[in-house]
This record gives structure tokens, sequence and C-alpha cells, in this order.
């Protein structure tokens, strides 16, 4: 057995070893719930004519058709998603390998992979299985350029039209990656490399507007101002996630939250890259960085559009930061793995935090489903009306160390949803944390605007002591005031009227309830 096969059959066993336990998260358990009474005429269709938002997923169809198999197939049994996971993953490393190939030694290619792929500041991408395409996307992109790089011009081309379709995220890199054929003046191969994202995007707009679909995604195209803003906390966010406070605090508490076992794997792993990863200067063509450079830009300006999803390495919508680690992974082998002792230390430190991160979604994973089972053997609960207004405070997050990551209770139908899940019962309940206020008379989301009228007392559950609580009116302040305070990004530590703060509201105002 040759290295290349050593190599990635330890990586196939540590893929394993990190997924396996990771389990679901937020919208995976509220359309495993919507579509878990799906006849096989709903799979095909997607449930376009079933009354529900469902049809908004046209944009990302063969992933959908993908990922809805799975849900219509497996349902509750949360060991067979992960495997696809470990299948997905090494599947993305492989066609991401080859690709780099083409531009730096075999080695170095799969460590490129590898770190690209399992990049400790998109663990979102990695083990939520709807945000599985983050990673599937790229992948299918870089192997059609593979193919199309190496002659084989019309199957490059197939693969394009499968990476183009497969999800919006797919433009970045579609157009970052043509400028290596543009540089070269490969003007056939660039042709037939964009071919396939021209008709995306021309699809993207038929679609929406034969379907009338709210466009999430461009909802600011034509308000140049907002764009520009928006842009401008792109930018500074990706800053932030690349080389400031926020990648530094994540790898801290990722290795923070290393079990004794991931710890032991994760000596023995950097022993076997310090020991047998031949250290040598990389060069590698300035193209490939304008490339990944270019799909980073495009990427920050494609959420512009969107007015949402600011760079961030805690909560689920890390996984927008996959486009910038193209870059990041590049800039790594380039410049951070040609001398023996930093090699060791970054890598050392990629390793660890992997395993941590890895550690703390299976423990996570382990509380929600003992919270899920406290629900569903609740019977105070069970003895509740579902007319009642219900609210569910504690575990809206999970906690690594002094910071809040993965949701489990965001917004109205993700609490609904596990909430039906746990009881087979359709309550009319709503997720209550410090983001809410009572103004006398009603509840009030920050957040989202959604109010709720108070009579006497409301009912409350609370997730953390399994206790269904009865709060008088004159006690909700008090209540509300007590929770504790979720901090999801390093700024909300600062004080007020510090600068940093002010600009991030100035760029993006609807940041103020949790700023």
């Amino acid at each position: 057995m040759n290295n290349r096969k050593i190599a990635f059959s330890l990586l196939f066993i540590l893929l394993a070893y990190l997924c396996i336990g990771t389990g679901f998260a937020t919208d995976d358990y509220l359309l495993l719930v919507h579509n878990q009474n799906w006849e096989l005429k709903q799979l095909l269709r997607l449930g376009i004519d079933d009354g529900s938002y469902v049809h908004n997923l046209l944009y990302n169809a063969p992933f959908y058709y993908f990922y809805f198999t799975q849900l219509y197939i497996f349902q509750d049994q949360y060991i067979f998603y992960d495997i696809v996971k470990i299948l997905i993953l090494m599947l993305c490393i492989i066609l991401v390998y080859k690709f780099s190939k083409d531009f730096m030694s075999e080695i170095q290619a799969i460590i490129f992979s590898v770190i690209f792929i399992l990049y400790p500041i998109h663990d979102a991408a990695n083990y939520q299985p709807i945000s599985l395409f983050y990673l599937i996307t790229p992948a299918l992109s870089m192997y059609a350029f593979h193919l199309i790089n190496s002659g084989k011009l019309y199957a490059g081309s197939l693969i394009g039209f499968l990476g183009s379709f497969f999800s919006y995220a797919s433009p970045p890199y579609m157009f970052g990656l043509s400028v290596i054929f543009g540089l070269r003046k490969e003007y056939k191969k660039l042709t037939l490399f964009l071919f396939p994202i021209i008709v995306y995007i021309a699809y993207y707009f038929i679609v929406t507007d034969i379907f009338n679909l709210f466009q999430l995604r461009t909802g600011f195209l034509n308000q140049p101002t907002a764009i520009i803003r928006h842009y401008l906390l792109q930018l500074g966010t990706f800053f932030d996630v690349a080389i400031g406070p926020s990648l530094w605090i994540k790898l801290v508490l990722s290795i923070g939250s290393l079990t004794i076992t991931s710890f032991i794997i994760g000596i023995l792993l950097t022993y076997l890259a310090a020991r047998y990863v031949k250290i040598q200067n990389v060069f590698i063509k300035n193209e490939l960085f304008i490339s990944a450079l270019t799909v980073m830009l495009l990427s920050l300006g494609m959420f512009s559009l969107t007015g949402l999803y600011p760079q961030m390495t805690f909560n689920l919508g890390n996984r927008v930061t996959t486009f910038g680690c193209l870059l990041l992974s590049l800039i790594i082998i380039r410049f951070l793995l040609n001398n023996r002792y930093c090699a060791t230390l970054v890598l050392s430190l990629v390793i660890f935090s992997v395993l941590g991160i890895s550690d703390h979604w299976k423990e996570w994973h382990n509380s929600k489903k003992r919270i899920i089972n406290n629900i569903s053997e609740n019977v105070d609960l069970n003895n509740l009306s579902i007319e009642s207004q219900l609210f569910v405070s504690y575990n809206h997050y999970s906690k690594i160390k002094t910071m809040n990551h993965i949701e489990f209770f965001p917004d109205v139908p993700n609490v609904r949803a596990i909430f039906k899940l746990a009881t087979g019962k359709d309550y009319n309940v709503s997720p209550l944390n410090n983001r809410f206020y009572f103004d006398g008379h009603r509840i009030v989301d920050k957040k989202l605007g959604d109010q709720y009228f108070v009579g006497e007392f409301i009912n409350i559950y609370d997730s953390e002591n399994d206790e269904l609580l009865t709060v008088s009116k004159k006690n909700i302040t008090e209540y509300l005031t007590n929770l504790p305070m979720d901090y999801r990004h390093w700024i909300q530590l600062l004080d007020k009227e510090n600068l940093i703060r002010k600009m991030v509201l100035k760029l993006m105002p609807r940041l103020e309830y949790i700023l």
C-alpha cells in the first residue's frame, strides 16, 4: 500500500471518529418533522404544492433531493446521517485533492484538501446535514476545473453543471476558479467552465419569477448603498475570523473542549505529521492565489445582497466562512508549512481544534437528546393544553466555555418542531431568552419582532431543570432579567460606547438586538 492510500485510509478513520455522534441541528429537526408524513410522490415533487415554504429550496434542487431522500429513509435514526457525513467529507477531500494536485505536490495537496474541508471555523458545514452543500459545491466546482484543465472538456463541463446547480453557493467558486483559465488565455476551457454557471443564474431568476419566490438571497439587489454598507461589514468580519479575536477565541475554546480520547488521538496525529510530513518550500503560482482571493471577494458580495450572514466563528452561520477558507488554506500551505517547527505548531493547532469542536458537537447532541426525552416524558407538559401559549427557556444554544454556539431553540418554527418531535403534539410554543422584554402588556422578541399578549400569568418550560413554571405577570420582567446572557461574539463583551460596536451597528442596524 502506497503512502497516499495509507493517508486516505487514516483520514477515513479520523472522519468516522469526528462525525459519529454529531447528529442534527436546528433546521434539520424542522424539516424532519415537517416532512415525516410525506409520500414518495411528495418527495419527488419536493413538496412544492403542499403549502409550505419548501419550494424555496428549488434554488438548491440537486442537494435537496439528496437531503430529503435521507429524511425520507432515515427519519430520526441519527447514526445514518453521521455515516453520510463521513462519506461526503471523504469524497470532498478526494475531489479537492485532485484539483490541488494540479498546483502542488501530492503531500501538500492532501494537507491542503484536509485543512480546507475541516477548517475549524466552519464546523456547521461539516456536522449539520442541511449545510453539507457548503462543502460539496466547492468540491464539485474544483473537480470540474480539474477535469477541464486535464483536457476532459465535456466531462468537466457536465460536472460543472452538477456543481453549479447543486446550490446557490456555486457562483463565487465557478467565477473565481474561471479566473485561472482567463489568466492563461485558455478561452475554450474558460467558456466550457463558465457556461454551466451562466445557465444556473438564468435558472435562478426564471424560477424566482415563475414561483414568485421571496428573494432572500438577493433582497438588496436594487439598493447599492445598502450593499456597500453590508460589504464593508462582510470584509471587516472576514478579517476577524481569519486572523482576529474570533479565530483565536474559537481555537482556544475548541481545544479546551477536548476529551481525553481526542487529546490522545491529537498527540498521535501530531507525531505522525511531524514524523512523516516532508517540509519544503512550496511554490504556488499566483494564479491560484488570485483565484482564491476572487472566490472570497465574490462570496462577500453575494452575502452583501442578503443583508444577512456576517462572517462569524460561533453559531451555525459560520458555514459562510467556507468560501474564505479556500484562501486561508492556501496561505497556510504556502507560508506556514515551510519550517518544521512552524509546521508542527500550525498542524497541531488545526488537529486539536478540529478534534475539540467535534467533541463539542457530540456532547451537545447528547444534551439535546436528553432534553427531547425530558419533554416527551414531562407529565405537566403532557397535561397542558396545546392551545395555551408556552415559552421555553434555557438551552437555546450550546455553551462552549464562555461563548454560546450551536442553536437548538432559536425561533418559533424550530421550537415547535422539536416539541412535536418529542411529544407528537403541535404546541403553541416560543423561545424565551434575554433578547425578549416585557412592556407591561406584551412580551416582545427584539430580534424578530414577535409579540405575545400576556394575561395574569405565563407558562414557561425550564429546559435546564425539566420544570413547567407558572410566572405571574408582575414577575415576568424579573424572570427575563435573570435569564443568562447569550454571548455569541466577543463584541458583545465590549462597552456599549465602544467604537467597534458602534461601527458594526452603523453598517448592520438589525444587530442591535444582540449588541
